[in-house]
């Protein structure tokens, strides 16, 4: 921490500490930043947001293949932006140039979760195609807010726009987020209760706020 920090964090109070702490963490953390590591820790967030989703209904509904096959859709439609990590193979610049831009557009969300619910419709006997759609949904809706809530930019409007949006609330790695879901996505499946997954999503969202307010705070 550099002398203007630890000034700048002395007279910013509690949520001035807060937030420069999170900011030397981040910079830390960007010495290893690669295409294989940013995907890597982005996957775990994802995975357990969409497992968490998937028991707030999505999986009691439609019965038992069905609802199987509507968590497992949520799941694959959590991670299925960071597809884009195969621009790595074209190199480092490539995948930071496009990562983060068709596969995370709002505007093609609709159609990313068709073609991710019609392959589950298949793969499970063609069974319930718009409970699966919805799962999809989703899935693709938590990626995306939960990337806009970063510093790195997601492209979301893509093709209308190509401005990367973000909040910066949170670092790609955040060690408290993978507890709270990770927590609540054994207790959901120990349950097998709704509000159980749903009070979990809700205790991460409450978290998010407070790292929103820290950094507005600290700010200014």
């Amino acid at each position: 921490m550099s002398y203007v920090e630890k000034n700048y964090a002395v007279n910013s109070g509690s949520f001035g500490r807060i937030y420069v702490i999170k900011r030397t963490l981040q910079r830390r953390l960007l010495d290893w930043v690669t295409a294989d590591t940013v995907s890597a820790v982005d996957n775990i967030a994802h995975g357990l947001t969409g497992a968490v989703i998937g028991y707030c209904g999505f999986r009691q509904r439609g019965g038992s293949d069905a609802g199987r096959a509507a968590l497992w859709t949520c799941v694959a439609a959590a991670e299925f932006p960071d597809i884009d990590v195969v621009l790595g193979f074209f190199g480092r610049d490539t995948f930071f140039r496009f990562h983060r831009s068709f596969t995370h557009s709002a505007v093609m969300l609709p159609v990313w979760a068709a073609l991710i619910a019609w392959t589950f419709w298949e793969l499970s006997d063609r069974k319930n195609f718009r409970l699966l759609w919805w799962a999809a949904v989703a899935g693709l809706a938590s990626h995306l807010v939960l990337d806009w809530l970063t510093n790195y930019g997601t492209e979301l409007f893509w093709p209308l726009s190509t401005a990367r949006l973000a909040l910066s609330w949170v670092f790609i790695v955040d060690v408290y987020v993978w507890g709270i879901l990770l927590v609540g996505m054994v207790a959901a499946i120990w349950t097998q209760r709704e509000w159980v997954a749903r009070t979990a999503l809700g205790v991460v969202g409450a978290y998010f706020l407070f790292c929103g307010v820290s950094r507005a705070h600290a700010l200014g």
